[in-house]
């Protein structure tokens, strides 16, 4: 008997106003607004079945629209990506299996990354979230802020997700020091009932994912095996590695 074949959604929450440089989306990197590396990333995944990026400013939509891409405009009050998401996801009005969040400001993520998060919840539709983690490659971008770090247990899911530098390292290189990669997907059923109201230690550390583990569900954590450049723009000094980065070769 054949498996039915899941309905994949992938979503891009695209904020106008952003702490470190103002409309960073739109950022330009090799001649193309940020948003548009990250959406024509996402096409070349296989099994997306539809890909919306979901803004609450109109300048973001009208650039989205003049590229070919589907925007859905959100109220500017959410504190998180996930809850623009679910409200984009209302507006769309239609059924999917499986919701994925790809970050707009990750303009080097590979599009197999969406495999990757997305089949432990094909596998298993009991787990409601899974999320990608890389090994840090040297201590300085593990002590860096920006750069969230996840423990997970023997199972491979979530423990924590801090921007701390953890777990503490009483003799180094005894454990593998994890990076959280931005990039979520969820269940269906799971979006419809994604805690509405924001969790203490999601607004101590500005993480959304803290607030499904205090609620008690749980998080798969999958070690990427891309050649994945871990480039997510948070600040200005990103902003420039990530244009210094860019290449005819990683034009997409």
């Amino acid at each position: 008997m054949d498996v039915p074949k899941k309905r994949i959604l992938v979503t891009i929450p695209a904020r106008y106003n952003s702490e470190e440089i103002f409309c960073k989306t739109l950022a330009d990197i090799g001649g193309k607004p940020m948003i548009q590396h990250v959406y024509e990333r996402v096409l070349k995944a296989p099994g997306v079945g539809q890909v919306i990026i979901a803004t609450d400013h109109e300048k973001i939509k009208d650039v989205v629209e003049k590229f070919g891409a589907k925007a859905i405009l959100t109220s500017n009050k959410h504190t998180c990506g996930t809850d623009r998401i679910v409200e984009a996801y209302v507006k769309l009005d239609q059924d999917f299996d499986i919701i994925v969040d790809v970050q707009a400001d990750e303009p080097f993520m590979e599009p197999a990354m969406i495999t990757e998060v997305t089949k432990p919840l094909i596998d298993d539709a009991t787990i409601p979230m899974a999320t990608l983690c890389c090994e840090f490659s040297n201590e300085k971008d593990w002590e860096y802020p920006f750069n969230v770090k996840v423990v997970k247990n023997l199972d491979g899911f979530a423990l924590y997700f801090t921007r701390a530098p953890v777990p503490f390292q009483r003799k180094k290189g005894e454990t593998t020091l994890y990076q959280h990669i931005g990039i979520y997907a969820w269940q269906g059923w799971f979006l419809k009932k994604y805690p509405k109201v924001p969790s203490s230690l999601e607004i101590a550390e500005s993480l959304e994912q803290l607030r499904v583990i205090e609620n008690g569900y749980r998080i798969k954590v999958i070690q990427t095996k891309t050649n994945y450049r871990k480039i997510a723009v948070n600040t200005p000094e990103d902003l420039e590695k990530a244009r210094q980065m860019f290449t005819p070769s990683n034009k997409t």
